[in-house]
């Protein structure tokens, strides 16, 4: 009786196993599909942000993905000229720099926005003065949807244009 026994439970322990496994596989489904999904609209929301800062450039179609093959990894890529490329590897410092900025902004705008005082502390250094001048039109274009943001600097354009109260620099304080 002992062994039959013990061979029905390896059979209800096998049973219950793989019942685990197929919901481990419906979690990790699910899982994905909901990442993806965040980073979708993020994707979204960063190239928009990027192209502000950037037009009429030949970098587009900033996406974040997950790889499917390695854990916790998040890939980024971007198209020029019609190839997907990594960032990394063909941005100079300051369109990285730009990129990282539209990304911490996309990622704001994800989290209620409206209840968020945003802080940025001169993360501007790599960029030329036109490229400047747009971050600081696209920020007080954002600002409508935060409750504040503040940014740190030691430019002292910044300083010039908020004590100018230039439009569209009347905004800033």
């Amino acid at each position: 009786g002992t062994y039959n026994e013990k061979k029905g439970e390896i059979k209800r322990w096998e049973e219950i196993c793989s019942k685990l496994n197929a919901a481990i596989e419906i979690v990790s489904k699910e899982r994905k599909a909901f990442i993806d999904n965040i980073l979708n609209r993020l994707s979204d929301d960063c190239d928009q942000l990027y192209q502000a800062i950037h037009p009429h450039e030949q970098f587009s179609g900033i996406r974040f993905v997950l790889d499917q093959h390695k854990k916790g990894s998040l890939d980024q890529v971007a198209n020029f000229e019609g190839f997907e490329i990594p960032p990394q590897a063909y941005f100079s410092d300051s369109h990285l720099d730009t990129l990282s900025f539209a990304f911490f902004l996309a990622m704001a705008r994800q989290n209620d926005p409206s209840n968020t005082i945003l802080v940025i502390d001169d993360i501007f250094t790599s960029v030329d003065e036109e490229h400047l001048d747009r971050i600081v039109k696209l920020l007080i274009d954002q600002s409508q949807h935060f409750v504040q943001i503040i940014a740190a600097t030691h430019l002292r354009k910044w300083m010039d244009w908020a004590l100018q109260g230039q439009a569209p620099y009347s905004k800033m304080q």
